[in-house]
């Protein structure tokens, strides 16, 4: 799904947005899901962004891909006690991401409710 982003590069946070949330949910140290009121995922915000590419996906996002976003669309999904995060990034480079992100312990049952 396409969505609205924001790049600060003083942080190197990218924030995803598909729609208004209602809470938020830290999955790891600088992974935070935002949900709506049904418990939908609608963004996320990754903290120190270019750091966690590397250390969760392929490591080929760098703080220039960052900077140079056009459009940005994402996919939400849950496997067994996993988060499943795809960003497609286009810019300089179009670029594909797969972020893995293992349940912490008490969050198997948030995984379980999210849409």
């Amino acid at each position: 799904m396409r969505c609205t982003w924001e790049y600060d590069d003083a942080e190197d946070g990218l924030f995803l947005s598909l729609g208004r949330s209602n809470e938020s949910v830290e999955l790891r140290d600088g992974v935070i899901l935002d949900l709506d009121k049904a418990g939908k995922v609608v963004g996320l915000e990754l903290f120190d962004a270019s750091r966690l590419f590397k250390a969760l996906g392929s490591g080929g996002v760098t703080k220039k891909d960052l900077q140079a976003l056009s459009e940005v669309s994402v996919a939400f999904t849950k496997w067994r006690h996993y988060f499943v995060i795809e960003p497609e990034l286009r810019g300089a480079r179009q670029l594909k991401e797969k972020l893995t992100i293992p349940a912490a312990d008490g969050q198997s049952e948030l995984l379980a409710a999210v849409a």
